[in-house]
């Protein structure tokens, strides 16, 4: 498993920068062998897999299989097959054996420097640190110092690139940049200190003053310690610490140091006067001096030179001040590799929930937990444990570093884990990735299944699937037919679909878990609907014949009836042949237009059976005196005649009755009364619908001024008749 990683952001490609890893067992301090190997923290691309239950067997049964629906990126360590390390950023691992109750630690060698340990900010580096400005404001006149200590005033406002996070503060003799401490650094005061920075000078004209620890401002009197750059005269290019009368050279490196960020240490010693100066976390070299100051006087400043102008020409980031003497290892940490560090006063054990992710669904009881646990702060971690639904479930005491994995039986239902940790000192960590869910659901969707099944009384071209199913997980519910399988709302209960000669289905509901209930129903008919025969419109009073035809099981229907607008009537069943039946009945269509339902029942072995449902529109027969449209086309006209020789047309008025019915008039009818009082020669009836013949009862009286009154009965069917 990977046990430590650097994250690299170099400005170009460092070959043959990754060397050896040196290991040492931390309970014996020997070193060790182990195989290691160096990965790269990338991105990689898989399979994505689901269920594909399109396929069939002969008789009929679903065929599920796990196929591959698709990709998916996802981050996680891969091989890195190279000593050098590239141009930009990357996260280099470690990747070595781990067993139970390893306690070992990995030195790597970067760049041909030991890098110990972890490359972080540690707990060890918060001891007796005075305070540490990290240059993030980015803009202003003012630095905080991390602590709250101290607090650095500036009259430079620029603000360039920095080593670590965004920005650093530039110090430009021409416009006589310098920054101090707000006040007296009191507890640097007579003991021992360590100062490290970052800094970069940014040319070659001048010396370039960077620190001095000492009185305040630029006063000569008070000034302990002086750190500069000089880039003329007989100390070209060198690092110089200044004590009061004495100028101490140290380094020796031509122009290396122009434009780039170097990280310079001071350290000093007031017991033994040991004066030392770091490069890149390097002694470059040391002397023993005394220190002359003014007591109380101790300010740390930046740009100043004792009784002379700010001669501030570089880019300070990152500094930090400590009133003890930092050890050679923990200025190799703060160097780290040449990348740096930044303070920090968080330190924790850093623990991530791998897997089950979120919401995972688990059809056994038993399943596994893994989580990873690292301790970039070098706390210890002294035992992980398992949380499962906020009670700890078990606890691993083995204090390595890299992946837990938990065996971990619990009982079905919704529950919650996480993984805790305990560092050396009594700590409590938790994970950043908070508490997860997970369900186990062992139990299959509960189906009932009762339509279609058995024996049924008629196959009209359709049928209705009936069914209940209830899972608190329910998912998805679907049956397959005729070898096609159709998905269906599993809270719908009923649906239906066209037959085939096929007399079997399967219907499945599956829960969020992937517990599938499958079941089979099989069903035969008594009869089966082949056709109706009707009008789909008519009129009112008129005449219709309906007729269906059936196959039944070799058993005749008995007891049919037609069921017009919900009123039944006997209808005549006649074998065709064979096993075919026709089922008639003839009715005159009764009053009041609208949509009738119908259909046919009868009986077979018992059994009462209906037939599928139609409708026919019945519209309104009207027999009436013509007037405006549509009555303007006459159906029947009366006229009159003298009863002489010559039987001139005459005038008359009219007194009458007609029942009237395109059908029977004794089962269904209509009447129309008439009169009129003033002589016409004629009367012209109209008919809707006038294409039909009509059966009339009619009534009549007729007169006019030289006549007597005549009566005139009439019972016929009439199309167009002259009375």
């Amino acid at each position: 498993q990977v046990t430590m990683w650097y994250d690299f952001d170099f400005v170009d490609l460092y070959e043959n920068g990754l060397g050896d890893v040196e290991f040492t067992n931390m309970r014996t301090g020997k070193q060790i062998d182990k195989n290691y190997s160096f990965v790269y923290w990338g991105e990689k691309e898989r399979d994505v897999r689901g269920t594909d239950c399109s396929g069939k067997s002969i008789n009929g049964t679903t065929i599920c299989e796990s196929v591959i629906t698709g990709k998916e990126t996802y981050s996680t360590w891969l091989p890195y097959n190279s000593k050098d390390i590239p141009l930009g950023n990357i996260r280099i691992g470690l990747m070595t054996d781990v067993k139970l109750r390893d306690h070992v630690d990995g030195v790597w060698t970067i760049g041909g420097k030991k890098v110990t340990k972890h490359a972080i900010w540690t707990a060890n580096l918060n001891v007796d640190i005075v305070e540490y400005w990290n240059f993030e404001e980015g803009s202003g006149t003012n630095v905080e110092g991390s602590l709250g200590n101290y607090n650095l005033t500036s009259n430079s406002s620029v603000w360039l690139t920095g080593k670590v996070g965004s920005f650093g503060m530039n110090f430009s003799s021409i416009t006589g940049d310098f920054a101090e401490t707000t006040g007296n650094v009191t507890e640097i005061d007579g003991t021992n200190y360590t100062v490290n920075g970052w800094i970069k000078i940014n040319d070659e004209k001048d010396q370039a003053v960077v620190w001095k620890i000492g009185k305040n401002i630029n006063t000569i009197d008070g000034t302990a310690h002086l750190l500069y750059n000089s880039l003329n005269g007989i100390s070209t290019d060198k690092w110089i610490i200044n004590v009061p009368n004495t100028e101490f050279v140290i380094g020796s490196t031509t122009n290396a140091d122009v434009g780039n960020y170097v990280m310079m240490t001071v350290k000093y010693n007031i017991n033994t006067n040991n004066l030392s100066l770091y490069k890149n976390g390097t002694l470059d070299g040391s002397v023993i001096t005394t220190r002359d100051y003014v007591v109380g006087k101790f300010h740390l400043a930046f740009g100043l030179s004792p009784g002379q102008p700010a001669k501030g020409r570089f880019v300070a980031d990152e500094i930090g001040l400590w009133n003890r003497i930092l050890s050679d290892a923990e200025i190799t940490q703060l160097f780290n590799g040449g990348t740096g560090l930044t303070f920090t006063d968080v330190f924790s054990l850093d623990i991530i929930l791998l897997e089950p992710s979120n919401n995972t669904i688990f059809t056994t009881k038993t399943n596994f937990f893994v989580g990873n646990v690292s301790d970039p702060s070098l706390l210890g971690i002294q035992n992980v444990s398992l949380i499962l639904d906020g009670v700890i479930n078990q606890t691993n005491s083995s204090g390595v570093e890299g992946n837990y994995n938990f065996s971990l039986t619990a009982p079905e239902g919704n529950h919650n884990w996480t993984i805790e940790a305990f560092d050396n000192i009594d700590n409590l960590h938790n994970a950043s990735n908070g508490t997860l869910l997970f369900l186990i659901d062992l139990t299959k969707p509960l189906l009932n299944l009762t339509d279609p099944s058995g024996t049924i009384g008629i196959n009209n071209g359709t049928e209705t699937i009936v069914w209940t199913v209830t899972d608190e997980n329910l998912d998805t519910c679907s049956f397959d037919y005729n070898f096609t399988n159709t998905s269906v709302s599993c809270t719908l209960n009923t649906t239906t679909f066209a037959l085939t000669p096929q007399r079997n289905l399967t219907f499945y509901a599956n829960d969020t878990a992937g517990n599938l209930v499958a079941n089979l129903t099989t069903w035969n008919y008594l009869s089966t609907e082949n056709f109706q025969t009707f009008n789909s419109s008519t009129f009112e009073t008129a005449t219709e014949t309906f007729v269906i035809n059936i196959t039944t099981n070799g058993t005749a229907p008995l007891n049919a009836n037609l069921v017009y607008d919900g009123v039944p009537r006997s209808a005549t069943i006649i074998n065709t042949a064979g096993d075919d039946f026709n089922i008639s009945r003839t009715i005159t269509v009764p009053l009041v237009p609208s949509n009738k339902s119908f259909n046919f029942n009868f009986t077979i072995g018992g059994v009462s059976i209906n037939s599928l449902s139609n409708n026919q529109t019945v519209d309104q027969t009207n027999f009436t005196i013509c007037s405006v449209a549509p009555q303007n086309i006459t159906y029947i006209n009366i006229s009159f005649k003298n009863e002489t020789t010559s039987q001139e047309d005459i005038t008359a008025i009219i007194d009458s009755t007609f029942i009237y019915s395109l059908g029977t008039i004794s089962e269904v009818n209509k009447t129309l009364i008439f009169s009129n009082v003033t002589e016409n020669l004629n009367y012209s009836f109209c008919l809707t619908p006038g294409d039909r013949n009509l059966n009339i009862e009619l009534d009549m009286t007729f007169s006019n001024s030289e006549s007597q009154q005549r009566s005139f009965s009439l019972d016929t069917i009439l199309s167009s008749t002259i009375l």
